[in-house]
């Protein structure tokens, strides 16, 4: 292992776990194995939380693939995942040093603050280029769902950290274009170090496949497919749909998460609305979304200010019509404007979605039809996975040429 073209890859996910950011990591690694020697560090699968069974990913010799042992928290619990983000970059940095692995770069995917900072302090102090993919603004998105007095002095200590830990790395890649320049003036960074690259969807189906419906649902459906957590915003899209009380509509839940019983609890004191709850297989989501008239996505206020939740690309691609509950400045209120593909109402605004979702039931199916087309051909042209894995790729390359 002492070649001087290694790139390491760490990431704190990985397949066969059916996450976004491992399926990103996996890309890369395999992309950049064609021009280099490349090293992929991660946990041993444990997401989603509760499936036991995961198997070890096999790569067929493309890249070597170490797994480390490291304390794991798929549980939500910010002491829980503070302390496996710890963990995480102590056990990668054990590693490294133990088999005297001479990397030239390393590109890091993990769960903030604690293992970035470990990892890019460590690799500063050796000489290593460090890429860190940003995929969330930490602390902001947690500190946004805490009491005021308890999320300021949170805010305070976690944010200078990060600032800290971002201004060491040699380069920033954010996933949209609100998230670079929050981060260029809140981390005090300059905006050459920060490049966009959107997250991509790694299966895209065919179009005429995805659009084979000669009609509408029976029922018309709104679905919403992602976890079901706090900052999905799920409980007020319950509450207004359960206050319209429609005919011949539904709401479709797909997804599991944290908040999932607190939901199906309220979604249970609308006994005469159709409010479904679906499980929700990652192998079976075009599937899900076909069922699908209008796929929905609600955030919580704040949060969609500075993320880009990873379900709307899987929206866009299903060539399905999205209704967004979103800032209209924000990054998914944008793509959804430019490819004319939905709607966008404000955050958490009951009455101003009441009005959109009365409206929506009402659109001519072929209407409808056209808008997820649109969509689907807006997310093939801008947010495809040839069009961000080349920009990454090349991001890194240029960055390990030149160490």
């Amino acid at each position: 292992m002492n070649s001087k073209d290694i790139i390491c890859i760490v990431s704190a996910v990985f397949p066969p776990e059916p996450v976004v950011s491992a399926k990103l990591s996996l890309d890369i690694a395999t992309e950049l194995s064609k021009s280099f020697k490349v090293i992929v560090i991660t946990p041993k699968p444990t997401r989603p939380f509760g499936i036991n069974n995961l198997d070890l990913f096999v790569n067929n010799n493309i890249f070597e693939h170490h797994y480390i042992e490291n304390y794991t928290s798929p549980k939500p619990s910010i002491i829980g995942r503070l302390y496996e983000s710890y963990s995480l970059g102590t056990s990668v940095i054990g590693f490294i040093e133990k088999n005297k692995i001479n990397i030239r770069a390393i590109y890091l995917n993990v769960w903030p603050v604690f293992s970035q900072g470990l990892i890019v302090k460590w690799a500063k102090s050796n000489g290593v280029k460090t890429i860190l993919h940003v995929q969330d603004i930490y602390p902001e998105s947690i500190t946004a769902k805490m009491p005021y007095l308890l999320g300021l002095p949170v805010n305070y200590f976690f944010r200078k950290y990060d600032k800290h830990v971002m201004q060491n790395a040699s380069k920033i890649i954010a996933i949209s274009n609100n998230m670079k320049a929050y981060l260029s003036e809140s981390r005090h960074i300059e905006p050459e170090k920060i490049e966009v690259v959107r997250n991509w969807q790694s299966e895209v189906r065919n179009i005429e496949t995805l659009n084979s419906k000669k009609e509408r649902n029976a029922i018309f459906t709104f679905m919403y497919l992602g976890s079901i957590n706090k900052s999905s915003g799920l409980d007020f899209i319950i509450k207004c749909f359960g206050g319209l009380n429609l005919s011949n509509t539904r709401l479709v839940i797909a997804g599991n998460g944290s908040e999932k019983e607190n939901c199906m609890d309220l979604a249970n004191s609308y006994p005469t609305s159709k409010i479904e709850f679906w499980d929700a297989s990652p192998d079976y989501v075009y599937k899900l979304q076909a069922d699908a008239d209008v796929m929905i996505l609600p955030l919580k206020k704040g949060i969609g200010l500075t993320a880009t939740p990873s379900k709307l690309l899987a929206y866009l691609f299903s060539a399905k019509p999205i209704l967004a509950c979103v800032e209209s400045i924000s990054d998914t209120a944008n793509i959804i404007v430019k490819s004319q593909s939905g709607w966008v109402t404000p955050p958490e605004d009951i009455n101003e979605l009441k009005k959109s979702i009365l409206n929506i039931v009402k659109i001519d199916f072929d209407v409808l039809k056209e808008m997820g087309i649109k969509g689907y051909k807006y997310a093939n042209i801008n947010l495809s996975k040839d069009v961000s894995l080349k920009g990454i790729v090349k991001i890194i390359s240029k960055i390990q040429s030149a160490s």
